[in-house]
């Protein structure tokens, strides 16, 4: 709706806010799905809501996301009307394939010494 406004002057648009949000939405549908294949998990599992992945994030804390994001984004409400799975279903996300570049150099900025190498698990960057 354009008569949307934020308090304070915005780079995005209204539609480009709400695409944001979408694909923001669509990113963390991917990780959740990849979280529970990557940890042989079973959506039936009676203790999945308590588990963590072995890169140390909240199977169930992603899932709180998606649903508050459902909840409180108009147009992840509008886009998943009759829809149960996530646009992008292929490959990386959008989000990571645009930012991968920007973020990599932001880690080397950070921590020049930091291992930036990707799908690394947070576990083994720790360990070395």
């Amino acid at each position: 709706d354009s008569t949307k406004q934020m308090r304070k002057p915005s780079l995005l648009s209204v539609k480009q806010r709400d695409q944001f949000h979408i694909e923001v939405y669509d990113y963390f549908q991917w990780l959740n799905e990849e979280l529970t294949m990557n940890e042989g998990g079973d959506e039936n599992e009676t203790n999945s809501s308590n588990r963590v992945s072995n890169t140390g994030i909240s199977v169930e804390g992603i899932q709180s996301i998606i649903d508050q994001m459902e909840d409180v984004f108009e147009a992840v409400k509008e886009r998943n009307d009759g829809m149960k799975a996530p646009a992008n279903r292929f490959g990386i996300p959008f989000l990571e394939g645009i930012l991968g570049p920007a973020l990599r150099q932001r880690v080397r900025q950070l921590d020049p010494k930091a291992k930036d190498a990707p799908n690394s698990k947070r576990k083994q960057d720790n360990d070395e």
